[in-house]
């Protein structure tokens, strides 16, 4: 009697079974992999959303900002205009406007 230390298959089943689990591995693999592809893409869409979304928020506010600069740009030189033409700091003119008034 002799001692048979593992299973014996026939011949050319340890081949079959090799390659199938090849196959199934390679195919376990490419549907993770194309997984991870599609949440990728999905994260992107995303992504590009909203940084769509903080651009154009961002020139809005860019935009406001610049229109009341430009309020404020146009209320200081009001109030230049009006130290220029009320305010002298030449003593010789004060002569001028107190013979005037």
């Amino acid at each position: 009697m002799t001692k048979n230390a593992g299973i014996q298959l026939p011949f050319g089943w340890d081949i079959m079974i090799v390659i199938v689990g090849a196959a199934s591995g390679a195919i376990w693999y490419y549907s993770n992999f194309e997984n991870k592809v599609n949440n990728i893409e999905e994260k992107l869409d995303t992504a590009m959303t909203t940084i769509e979304e903080l651009v154009s928020k961002h020139i809005e506010e860019d935009d406001k900002r610049y229109e009341q600069a430009q309020v404020d740009m146009n209320k200081m030189q009001e109030e230049i205009k009006w130290y220029q033409k009320n305010i002298s700091i030449n003593p010789l003119s004060w002569k001028k406007k107190n013979k005037n008034k």
